[in-house]
């Protein structure tokens, strides 16, 4: 094609290249033909119909495939209406099922995050296109009948001025197009055509329009799609397990780090006096709370590390740490406040089950003594049982029996 134009430096006729280069070509075109061949034949006897059918990637490479065997047993009978070599290269879109592996391919969840936003932002794509193409008809239709009215169809410029302006606005795809180009392009070149061609008025214009479409428009759309973004990064099974597992790789490589540091006996262990000494460092301290982990009580959190032992193993940094940083989840809080509610119910268990107990003891002991209903000697009962009983519950015992101190005793005791 460069030899047909004269472009420089393109001396060579077309196919003459270098030596069997149409020869090679040919026969990689039938081994990659026939092996993918094969390929969707074997895939679909151990698939069945229905399983194949199912994914929608099978179905793309039959298509593929079945294009291509048109092509090759057809080319030198039928001629075709469209390039073979479009055909040909449609079997290229076949690369398309590599974005299926990048979801279990490591380094590559940045690929499937794109190709996912993309997915999940069509339908703000739409909406966007559908408002976009709406105001720039309008806008295309008014330039289009002002500068054909009033400038081509007037006797007011030159004829080479007037082609210039009807590349530009000539028609009225021709005009949207350039609309399109003040937006999203360049519009300097339609904007000093308009102002030096056509009227010194398309200032305002060209200004308003740039300001309005090509700014506020533009960065209202622009805003959508990062809103997409993190939407669908937030929402996805698949995004989420891949960023958490890469953030809990990046805290282990840290807290290793940070093990060997402190180790300074390299036994595999941190002690106590290991651990004060590396916490002695400020810049140690600081790099803790930037983990999320304050450590003003350094005894104290030496012990939540180790779990009572007087030593912290890399396994024990680890999980402490991801388990104590950052602020009180709600997990945790749910989990402390059924503890509370388990302890509150047994000690009311408790509290009732000893309020039996005396009751019982009390009953017999003043059976024991021939005392009426209400009272008992302090000596019959534990002091840490005893109730004093009120004045008027002694007068009613009489003179004979002599209580300083009594207490009150039965169910009704408080």
């Amino acid at each position: 094609m460069g030899t047909d134009l004269n472009f420089p430096r393109y001396t060579n006729p077309k196919g003459n290249l270098w030596w069997g280069e149409e020869e090679l070509f040919v026969a990689l075109d039938w081994f990659f033909g026939v092996t993918f061949t094969v390929e969707v034949v074997l895939k679909m006897i151990g698939l069945r119909r229905r399983k194949f059918i199912r994914d929608k990637w099978n179905c793309f490479d039959l298509a593929i495939q079945m294009l291509w065997l048109f092509d090759a047993f057809s080319r030198d009978i039928v001629t075709m209406p469209i390039d073979a070599m479009l055909l040909r290269m449609g079997r290229l879109a076949r690369l398309m099922r590599l974005v299926r592996l990048a979801k279990t391919l490591r380094g590559l969840d940045p690929l499937f995050l794109m190709v996912t936003t993309l997915q999940g932002s069509i339908t703000a794509l739409v909406w966007a296109s559908i408002f976009l193409f709406v105001c720039q008809t309008f806008c295309a239709f008014v330039l289009y009948q002002i500068v054909t009215s009033y400038y081509l169809e007037q006797n007011v410029a030159s004829n080479d001025r007037k082609i210039e302006a009807f590349r530009y606005f000539g028609t009225f795809t021709r005009a949207l197009l350039s609309m399109f180009e003040i937006t999203l392009g360049n519009w300097m070149p339609v904007a000093r055509l308009l102002f030096d061609d056509v009227s010194e008025w398309f200032f305002f214009f060209s200004v308003l329009h740039k300001l309005s479409m090509g700014f506020a428009v533009i960065g209202v759309i622009n805003g959508i799609f990062i809103q997409e973004t993190f939407k669908v990064a937030s929402c996805d099974d698949t995004i989420m397990f891949l960023q958490k597992e890469r953030a809990m790789k990046t805290h282990v490589r840290k807290m290793r780090k940070f093990f060997d540091k402190a180790d300074q006996s390299h036994d595999d262990v941190i002690n106590r006096a290991e651990w004060h000494d590396i916490l002695s460092n400020p810049a140690v301290c600081t790099w803790l709370s930037a983990q999320e982990l304050d450590s003003f009580d350094v005894d104290d959190l030496f012990a939540l590390l180790s779990k009572g032992k007087d030593e912290i193993n890399v396994l024990d940094l680890i999980q402490g740490v991801s388990r104590l940083k950052g602020n009180a989840r709600s997990v945790d809080l749910a989990v402390l406040a059924h503890h509370h509610a388990q302890l509150l119910s047994q000690h009311e268990m408790m509290q009732s089950q000893v309020q039996a107990i005396l009751d019982v003891v009390c009953s017999r002991q003043i059976s024991d003594y021939n005392l009426p209903v209400g009272c008992v000697p302090n000596d019959a009962l534990d002091k840490s049982s005893m109730y004093i009983a009120s004045p008027e519950q002694e007068k009613g015992l009489g003179k004979d029996v002599v209580l300083p101190n009594s207490v009150v005793v039965g169910a009704g005791a408080q």
